[in-house]
């Protein structure tokens, strides 16, 4: 069938272009012209783009094509160990010099120093300023030496084995119980089966030096590594560099042979059942694996279009009976994808409410089978290639822009599925070419390639639930052959012709007009007393933000009626608008790149979204829309309901759930308010109930506060604003938060609990006090809190051993007094907890007492103002920083002088910061929750 769909494609291509060169279906892809490649003599590829976003700086990755699948049966997670060892040791970089280095130059893992190991590939990334040729030298210098040069050094290894099995204990949760479970059967057969990155734990306690240097000797080398510059320098200048620190590495002689390990076909469908009593989802799935095709040919091109329009029609469907009264599932969605190394695999997955599984499978079999009986139609096809089209368009109009970050994940993506790289426009060309030439039979009959009777895995997880009755592997198989005997209809297509509004609001006016010279911020006032705050950026060509608050959120309402309104976003989203239900609603949406959404939060209602430029006006309707028209009906409740009951059934059961919950209830005094929703709650919600506050909150739009920052027009911007925001209805009540009298914690207090089979323990420390939220203070606490965060990942990680992560991050808020939460976080072995407890309050009271040395001051400094030399180019730091100085009074564009700040900062304003945040001494909450099965007696 495959041949003879190409066939035609080549018959359509000369017969419909003759004009047009076309390239014939096995002709090579271009790749993207902005990409400079190569291979230097030593097998070492590379690939270099010049990109000036953000300025100053390079992303670096060093790429290698082996991970943990590639490992001896003595060596289990030792690709992974080896990532770690690259960070502690090299040849140019003694023990922890690369880590020290990045960190002087504010480079380190606050800002972008990371690593990643997989089955099938290993990564390693680092940012670089550009501007600094010495300190660039020896960033390429440093992945240099992770490529070929490191130490692993005898006591380095020790000290990190420690770090890395607080990793593996971290993992040993639910999910990696049932993943493990699952993996058993999906991979049967392969070595993938029990080649799990993290490793085993008796081998990563008794692995000796020999058994990782050979893992390294074997596999790190030049014919298996690719370099990946990505950043504000010249390609030539990047290239240079490349060859001044790659080329002389040495190919090896008679290189072990990179197998690429297979999973065995097998003809007869299979099933596993796979559940945990912590587990917190019910979800099915089918899987049907093949062999993996890279995208390196037009011909690739073109059938991998028809299968993208496949899955976007397929999951069309799936929304739709997912907003069905009493829905099968939750969500459900499809898609075929590179699973391993050389297998690719499509999925057909749903999440369901407990007891739902066998009709929620079911559900999406029979939707399978009735695109193979009966097709898609040509109207579903039409919305499916506006969409897909729209897609391309927004890529191209966001390619001038786009970080470099973003590009360097683009690469990863090319190098790990070995696809050739093309650029947004090539894309968009040859898929607006190609869409002409898009066949809908062919499309139809991609089912019996994506959806066989072969390789087929069905997979159940749920919680195990004492009440719960399961399926049996045996009943999930019988539902296939339920489904393939059964007479299924075809789909009925309803287009939806209407606009969303039939004739626009009678407009306001703009009455006052304000602007910032040095900031640009402009602000007016309209003539229903709303105000419009607007800064117009090119940070990102194709994206506009928008909020909007306004004082009032739940607090005044009776205890139980605020998670009524907490789920009133939520009910929104999928309820439809105006006398559209949803479904309606997204096809009307089709192609356009726009959302809007109401919501109530503690002490705000208001609304959030974003937009392409071009769909800039059908925003504004929605919001208009959603602000005097957002739809309420009890079908569109009662499946609301249903479907978001599976996601609140078992979260009980969940430990690390139990854990934050337990922390935010105890930090708030255990107010009825901060309680977390459940099932419960879910079930009680009345359309009354959310039709009133609704009603309530957006009555009055006297007081709302618009804010719009990124690409628009100013003159369209001008006139939606009047036509939709300014025309919106006003009463004037000058509504004022309500103080519901939650407080926070004092004084000392500690909760230890015990729940569930992790190895692992959970602990936090919380502190709180009062503060001025201000940029001064704000950037004081982010120094100390840069510098606590380093010392407690020398002292708690690296020197004792005892977690994979320790870290510590504040929380403002600004009613009823302005307040500040400091919260430090660590997971540890639960035999462990009071040794490092201690350890970590001794590195408290050494940054309080200012014991440490002036670099950690510096290095500080240094990452506060490189974040904010990026930052300073996103639209969404912008947007929240004018949003929080105009709601908190504040000099509107103060933020802008957080460079100034950051230079005043020393080692004298660190310590006093610490004296007077980290306030331990006199407000101290510790959580701490063990394992069920640990000797660790609860209190």
């Amino acid at each position: 069938m495959r041949a003879f769909w190409l066939s035609l494609f080549t018959l359509i291509v000369c017969l419909s272009f003759a004009q047009t060169v076309i390239p014939e279906g096995q002709m090579l892809l271009p790749q993207d012209e902005n990409i400079l490649s190569g291979v230097l003599e030593n097998g070492i590829k590379y690939y270099i783009v010049e990109n000036s976003q953000p300025a100053n700086l390079a992303e670096l990755r060093l790429y290698v094509d082996v991970g943990s699948i590639v490992e001896d049966d003595d060596q289990v997670g030792l690709a992974h160990f080896t990532e770690h060892m690259a960070f502690n040791g090299t040849k140019h970089f003694d023990r922890t010099e690369v880590v020290d280095y990045l960190t002087s130059i504010g480079m380190g893992f606050a800002n972008g120093l990371n690593a990643m190991t997989s089955y099938d590939f290993t990564m390693y990334q680092l940012k670089i300023p550009t501007d600094n040729k010495e300190q660039l030298d020896k960033g390429f210098l440093i992945l240099s030496d992770m490529a070929h040069n490191v130490s692993f050094l005898p006591d380095e290894l020790e000290s990190e084995r420690g770090v890395i099995i607080e990793e593996w204990r971290m993992g040993q949760n639910a999910q990696s119980r049932i993943s493990d479970k699952v993996s058993k059967v999906r991979f049967a057969g392969s070595r993938y089966a029990d080649r799990a990155p993290i490793g085993t734990y008796e081998i990563l306690t008794t692995f000796t030096r020999d058994e990782i240097v050979r893992f390294y000797e074997d596999w790190y080398r030049p014919d298996l590594q690719s370099v990946v510059v990505v950043g504000d320098l010249p390609q030539e200048e990047a290239l240079a560099l490349v060859e001044k620190h790659f080329a002389h590495i040495p190919p090896h002689e008679n290189p072990r042979p990179r197998e690429t390990y297979r999973v065995p076909d097998f003809p007869e469908a299979r099933a596993v059942v796979a559940t945990d009593p912590e587990y917190p989802y019910s979800t099915i799935t089918a899987s049907w694996t093949r062999e993996d095709k890279s995208l390196k040919t037009y011909e690739d091109f073109y059938l991998q279009l028809h299968e993208t329009l496949f899955f976007d029609m397929l999951n069309a469907r799936l929304g739709e009976l997912s907003q069905s009264e009493n829905p099968p599932f939750s969500m459900a969605y499809g898609y075929s994808g590179s699973m391993l190394k050389g297998l690719n695999s499509t999925d057909l997955m749903a999440y369901a409410a407990t007891g739902k599984n066998r009709e929620a499978l079911s559900t999406l079999l029979t939707e399978a089978e009735r695109v193979r009986l009966h097709g898609f139609t040509m109207s579903e096809l039409d919305r499916s290639k506006t969409r897909v089209i729209r897609q391309l368009e927004r890529a191209v109009e966001q390619s001038s822009t786009r970080e470099s970050s973003a590009i360097t994940w683009q690469i990863f993506s090319g190098l790990s599925g070995d696809d050739t790289i093309m650029s947004p426009q090539q894309s968009l060309d040859l898929g607006l070419l190609m869409m002409g030439m898009v066949n809908l039979d062919y499309i139809n009959r991609l089912v019996d390639e994506l959806i066989t009777e072969e390789n087929l895995t069905i997979t159940y997880t749920a919680n195990e639930g004492v009440d719960i009755t399961h399926p049996t592997e045996e009943q999930l198989l019988a539902v296939y052959s339920e489904v393939l005997d059964t007479e299924i209809e075809p789909y009925e297509d309803k287009e939806v012709v209407q606009d969303l509004m039939e004739e626009k609001p009678e407009p306001g006016k703009i009455v006052k007009r304000k602007t910032r010279k040095k900031s640009g911020i402009e602000e007016w006032t309209l003539s229903n007393g709303a105000k419009v705050y607007l800064k117009k950026t090119d940070f990102k060509k194709d994206e506009i933000l928008f909020r909007a608050q306004s004082p009032g959120g739940y607090t005044r309402y009776d205890a139980d009626k605020t998670y009524t309104a907490r789920l009133l976003e939520d009910y929104l989203s999928s309820s439809g608008v105006g006398e559209f239900d949803s479904t309606e609603l997204g096809r009307i949406r089709t192609g356009k790149i726009a959302n809007v959404l109401p919501y109530v939060s503690r002490n705000f209602e208001g609304m959030s979204g974003q937009a392409s430029p071009k769909d800039l006006e059908f925003m504004f309707e929605l919001a208009h829309e959603y602000a005097t028209n957002a739809r309420f009906d009890q079908k569109s409740l009662n499946s609301f309901i249903n479907r978001n009951r599976p996601f609140y059934e078992n979260l009980a059961s969940n430990p690390e759930r139990a854990f934050f919950n337990s922390l935010n209830e105890h930090s708030e005094c255990h107010h009825p308010m901060s309680g977390s929703i459940d099932v419960d709650k879910l079930d009680a919600l009345t359309l009354e109930d959310l039709q009133d506050i609704y009603n309530d909150r957006f009555a009055d739009f006297s007081d709302f506060r618009f804010f719009f920052v990124g690409n628009f027009d100013e003159e369209l911007m001008e006139e939606y604003v009047e036509t939709y925001l300014a025309s919106l209805p006003k009463v004037r009540r000058k509504d004022k938060i309500v103080d519901a009298k939650i407080r926070k914690f004092k004084g000392k207090h500690e909760v230890r609990f015990s729940k569930g089979a992790s190895e692992s323990a959970q602990v936090a420390h919380m502190t709180n006090g009062r503060i001025r939220q201000n940029d001064k203070n704000r950037s004081r606490i982010d120094a100390m809190l840069t510098v606590l965060n380093e010392k407690l990942r020398e002292n708690i990680r690296e020197e004792l051993g005892g977690v994979y992560v320790v870290q510590a991050w504040q929380s403002y808020s600004q009613h009823p007094k302005e307040e500040y939460e400091i919260t430090i976080y660590m997971a540890c072995s639960p035999e462990n907890v009071d040794e490092l407890n201690e350890a970590l309050f001794e590195t408290i009271e050494c940054v309080r007492k200012g014991d440490f040395d002036q670099s950690y001051v510096d290095s500080a400094k240094l990452v506060l103002k490189k974040r904010y030399e990026e930052n300073i180019s996103q639209n969404r730091y912008w947007q929240a920083n004018i949003i929080n100085n105009v709601l908190d009074r504040k000099k509107i564009d103060g933020f802008l002088n957080m460079q100034k700040r950051y230079d005043k900062i020393n080692k004298r304003t660190v310590v006093r910061a610490a004296k007077k945040y980290l306030n331990f001494g006199k407000n101290k909450l510790t959580v701490i929750m063990v394992p069920e099965k640990s000797a660790i007696t609860e209190e």
